[in-house]
């Protein structure tokens, strides 16, 4: 019998479990389901809480090129074997210097794209609360300007001489084989940012179960995950108003799973529908 592709996922953490974590297991538990043998590389900003000046400046060097990451990704590749590595996320600890270790050991890589990273300091394409696609495929002045990550200028140069290095030394363009991203305006603008555009693929995030359709009339829609500003719950509830103001106040009533940033602002601004929040635990 014809042995599965090995899969050594590579995922840097955040501080808090999002939605990247969700997709980092679900799709190694998928993978093992259908034989494949998966490993995880991994490691966690939270490493850096409490740090102090030196461990900080260290770590933005190290965000450009991380002499650690390099040697993690040899080790993970030596004991593993693996025919395949899919990297999720290597900011801020491994830095793209495991493409360069995943390309002596002539292993193929995929990336998948979470975010805009690759074009923009802070990640989301927003400067406050407005759009801004001011350094896509050009010098990130603007970010450095306006200081777009953390805020702090150090954090922002560091994240934009990650991006420059690599992009000067066509990191991205020699060693990455294939770039995974979420949605055709992810790709339309990765590719814009320098990204070959025959090699970036489209593929949503996917759930483990199908839906089945409810009924016409919803008793209850459910907005879940962290209620940040860039992620549009206000937009979300919006729609919401938009589209049910027709019905009583109580014939869509929004039960909110989430964590605590922007739920104040969003109940002064709904407080007249029925918003009611499920409980959440950091972690699942």
């Amino acid at each position: 019998m014809t042995r599965l592709p090995r899969v050594l996922q590579v995922y840097n953490e955040y501080r808090r479990y999002d939605g990247e974590d969700a997709v980092v297991r679900l799709e190694a538990e998928m993978l093992a389901r259908h034989g494949h043998e998966v490993e995880l590389l991994r490691a966690s900003t939270t490493e850096l809480d409490g740090a102090g000046i030196l461990r900080l400046a260290a770590a933005g060097f190290g965000a450009v090129w991380s002499f650690r990451g390099y040697a993690a990704m040899k080790k993970a590749i030596a004991r593993f074997s693996p025919d395949i590595v899919h990297v999720h996320n290597e900011f801020p600890l491994l830095s793209p210097s495991i493409f360069w270790a995943c390309h002596r050991a002539d292993v193929p890589v995929v990336q998948t794209m979470h975010n805009y990273r690759l074009a923009c300091a802070n990640a989301h394409l927003l400067r406050g609360d407005r759009p801004c696609e001011d350094c896509v495929g050009r010098f990130p002045w603007p970010a450095l300007r306006h200081r777009c990550y953390g805020p702090s200028l150090p954090r922002t140069a560091a994240v934009a001489a990650r991006n420059v290095v690599h992009r000067w030394l066509g990191t991205y363009r020699k060693h990455v084989d294939a770039f995974i991203v979420l949605t055709e305006f992810s790709k339309d603008l990765l590719v814009r940012a320098g990204l070959p555009e025959e090699r970036v693929f489209v593929k949503p995030n996917f759930q483990i179960a199908a839906l089945t359709a409810g009924p016409a009339a919803l008793a209850e829609i459910c907005l879940c995950g962290r209620h940040l500003p860039f992620q549009g719950p206000a937009f979300a509830h919006r729609s919401l108003e938009k589209n049910c103001a027709r019905r009583p106040p109580t014939a869509h009533p929004r039960r909110r799973a989430g964590t605590r940033p922007a739920r104040t602002a969003l109940r002064g601004k709904f407080r007249h529908r029925l918003v009611r929040r499920a409980a959440a635990r950091e972690g699942h």
